[in-house]
């Protein structure tokens, strides 16, 4: 838990916030997990539906803690362009996950209620 915390205070270096947790953590296993899906199904619906809206809920948690980082790091440590780069795609993934996340509250509440 001690990690999570050290990132999103903005602790960790912005290589290991970035590329280990954003694009490692959030954006490549988000990814695969949907193709999967999308390519082989799972039998039933309402196993695809939890599967995605935990994909979903574990890629907003690590966005917003991303997002946090990066935004630490860029107000206490240097500012760098690529610093800055890394902040927009996190802003981006920030609200792609947003967006899943109220899709995923859509569909639930349009199946299962």
């Amino acid at each position: 838990m001690n990690i999570f915390k050290r990132l999103a205070k903005g602790e960790l270096s912005l290589a290991i916030t970035f590329w280990g947790f954003l694009i490692l953590g959030c954006v490549l296993p988000s990814t695969i997990i949907s193709e999967v899906i999308s390519q082989y199904g799972i039998q039933s619906l309402r196993a695809t539906i939890i599967t995605l809206a935990s994909v979903i809920v574990i890629k907003f948690i690590i966005s917003v803690m991303v997002t946090s980082g990066i935004f630490f790091i860029l107000r206490n440590k240097k500012i760098t362009f690529w610093a800055v780069i890394a902040f927009i795609i996190s802003i981006l993934n920030f609200i792609d996950s947003i967006f899943g996340l109220l899709t995923i509250i859509y569909i639930v509440s349009y199946i299962f209620l």
